[in-house]
């Protein structure tokens, strides 16, 4: 974090975060999607992906409609 807070502008966002500013498609399948689905193989408990996929997949696909 302290790293972060010295070197990342201040307004810098993830590319996720702008795209769902922007109502692009998001690659969450591909990030939090698949960190949830290796945690179930593996039987490893991944509670803020699962929450991340679900409070976002309504707009996976762009705007939410």
């Amino acid at each position: 974090m302290a790293f972060a807070d010295k070197n990342l502008p201040a307004g810098m966002k993830a590319s996720m975060a702008n795209d769902l500013d922007r109502g692009n498609r998001l690659e969450l399948d591909w990030l939090a999607g698949q960190v949830v689905r290796l945690g179930k193989q593996l039987k490893v408990p991944t509670p803020v992906n699962n929450t991340v996929y679900a409070a976002l997949k309504l707009y996976r696909m762009g705007s939410r409609q």
